[in-house]
């Protein structure tokens, strides 16, 4: 039965082990290498199916034993489940082989030394950059995307290279120059190409490693540096392999125009061939796009508070002192821990954050106790939210590059990084552009190096309340800014006053609500009583003067997000990016409106015509009885 097994191995271009196991995984080489072990096979306990693939490249195939009967459902439902359990044991112990093989990777370049002279540099015409040498050879590390040694590439003196036995390559990459500096990045298959182009070009160029690594490293440099102009400075190989994997990366790509690479035409022909012929592509067609290319490199926004908060965005979060401006930014990081949408803001899923103090920890332990007991039933995993202990000055760029590594050493990935307040975590001055423009830099090192939304909390103009404090750059710097003020005695309004590439949405009111702490460790001794704490309450929308909500539009609103935070649902209505509205049912909303109406000759009347009102305003949106908001 397993001859069968192997035929189709074969099919798929791999050479089968020549004894394989039953019930657990069997690994091989997928290349011409005996130490290449990236092939994995698993045969079910059955020996009637199996699942094999290459770590390597990520492909899988799945194989059934023939049968001279058709299954029947059950049966098929039961392969189903083996197919995904064999798989998930895979990448189990995948993953597992790649920690092993990485811990050693990082304790061997660590053990290395730096390299002063080798002949592979010599032959090359390059510089060492990040290389050492151990036993002779130089050692290239290959980072992840966080930025962790996932493996290792070895290079002989005569120029043969090896990987790291067991180690990740997906993704894997190394940079020779800085990326937040540089306004194009570059992207080359080897060390020694990498190394001319930066010589050449001065601009940061990462290192793909192979030709079929060069559409994970693209795409994960898109997502990072999405604002950068990236270009790949492909291999011009006999068989044209190179160039092949480079055009199907969606980005411009230059290349030799000779076989060879561009370490090859350094050699041959100088330093300044190479950089014509980059800059020439790069001069050439920087200045003009055209709307086909713009329109097939698009991409749909990564909502991590739909309408709020964007991933790898940055975002000013600005009030006047006692408008709760962090209570805002607080409530965001429980809402996203939890995972529940924020007052009709849709919460994909659970998210991670990592707030940077400036103040007291004692002060936020009492605020987010508050607001368990605002969002009493949720369960949080008190994990995916972490502090700082202290503040951290941002307008040196070596404290946030160390901020990312103690981030990757955590294991921990936030995916909002909140900084409160701005002026307790610089040293300068934000009225300075040039001070600004270095704390710019470390938040944007922050949000492409961890691909997190930063929120940056500060404080209003001391003569305008309606504007951040400080430098007219600060604004300007920013993806999308919010502004948090009082609105007489009790009322808090919330207001998007700037967005780039999204509408600004409704203003919302709040109110700050005084609770008692639960539980004993919140009790006071000598005042013999629970200690207190706040949290934003919230009010409805807040009228607009040149588009003002009636009274009955406004309760007809208000109504909307209770029963949307009483009784919304992700199930019923799909939305343009392939999840769900957060919808109410007609009924659910109708109880509340009648509590809201009470007194009305007639609510059903009155609530129909509120209703069409806010749907041709676009506030709210309509598929058969389940609604939701715009």
């Amino acid at each position: 039965m397993l001859s069968e097994l192997h035929d189709a191995i074969k099919a798929v271009g791999y050479t089968p082990p020549a004894h394989i196991g039953i019930g657990k995984v069997t690994r091989f080489s997928t290349s011409k290498r005996q130490s290449d072990k990236s092939g994995w096979v698993l045969v079910f306990d059955d020996g009637k199916g199996a699942v094999f693939g290459c770590w390597r490249t990520g492909e899988q195939h799945q194989w059934q034993a023939h049968r001279d009967y058709t299954p029947s459902i059950t049966e098929q439902e039961a392969m189903r489940q083996q197919f995904e359990e064999a798989k998930r044991k895979a990448t189990i112990e995948r993953d597992e082989a790649y920690a092993v093989a990485a811990r050693e990777a990082k304790s061997l370049y660590d053990a290395a030394v730096v390299v002063k002279e080798h002949d592979y540099l010599t032959d090359k015409g390059i510089n060492p950059n990040m290389a050492k040498v151990f036993g002779g050879k130089l050692l290239i590390p290959v980072y992840d995307e966080l930025g962790n040694i996932q493996s290792l590439q070895s290079i002989f003196s005569d120029g043969a290279k090896r990987f790291h036995s067991g180690g990740k390559m997906a993704g894997g990459h190394c940079w020779i120059g800085d990326p937040i500096a540089s306004e194009t990045l570059l992207i080359a298959e080897g060390f020694a190409t990498a190394d001319s182009l930066h010589q050449a070009t001065d601009l940061a160029v990462c290192i793909a490693f192979t030709a079929g690594n060069l559409k994970a490293v693209t795409d994960m440099l898109k997502i990072q540096y999405d604002k950068k102009r990236i270009v790949i400075c492909a291999d011009n190989d006999i068989h044209g392999v190179g160039i092949d994997k480079a055009n199907l990366c969606g980005v411009d790509v230059v290349y030799p125009e000779t076989y060879g690479d561009f370490n090859d035409v350094m050699k041959q022909h100088g330093i300044d061939a190479v950089r014509d012929t980059v800059f020439g592509k790069i001069k050439h067609e920087g200045l003009f796009v055209s709307l086909s290319e713009m329109m097939s490199n698009v991409t749909t926004p990564q909502w991590l508070i739909k309408g709020i908060l964007e991933r790898g965005s940055n975002n000013l979060l600005f009030g006047e002192s006692g408008a709760g401006k962090s209570l805002f930014a607080m409530d965001w990081a429980f809402c996203g821990a939890i995972g529940k949408d924020w007052h009709g803001h849709k919460v994909k899923e659970e998210l991670n954050t990592l707030i940077i103090m400036g103040e007291g920890l004692r002060g936020a332990t009492f605020r987010f106790k508050a607001l368990m007991q605002k969002y009493k039933g949720s369960s949080i995993n008190g994990d995916r939210i972490r502090f700082s202990r202290r503040s951290i000055n941002l307008l040196d760029a070596r404290e946030a590059e160390n901020i990312c590594k103690l981030v990757e050493d955590m294991d921990f990935k936030p995916d909002i990084i909140i900084i409160d307040t701005l002026h307790r975590n610089m040293v300068g001055d934000e009225n300075s552009s040039e001070d600004m423009a270095m704390y710019f830099k470390s938040i944007e090192l922050l949000a492409r190096r961890l691909n997190a939304a930063i929120i940056t909390v500060h404080h209003s103009g001391h003569g305008d309340k309606g504007r951040s404090r400080g430098s007219s750059s600060i604004k300007a710097a920013m993806d999308a800014e919010f502004c948090v003020s009082k609105d007489g005695k009790d009322v808090v309004k919330f207001a998007c006053t700037k967005s780039k590439d999204f509408g600004a949405g409704s203003d919302m009111k709040f109110s700050i609500e005084e609770v008692d702490l639960d539980g004993e460790m919140f009790y006071d001794v000598d005042e013999k009583k629970q200690i207190t704490s706040v949290y934003l309450k919230y009010e409805g929308v807040a009228s607009k003067k040149e588009k003002e909500l009636t009274e009955n539009q406004q309760k007809t609103m208000d109504s909307f997000i209770q029963t949307l935070e009483t009784h919304g649902r992700k199930d019923c209505v799909m939305d343009n990016e392939g999840g769900y509205y957060t919808t109410v049912h007609y009924d659910e909303w109708y109880m509340f409106v009648k509590d809201a109406f009470k007194g009305a000759e007639n609510v059903s009347k009155d609530f129909a015509r509120c209703r069409e009102s806010l749907l041709k305003q676009k506030v709210i949106g309509n598929n058969g009885s389940y609604w939701w908001l715009v």
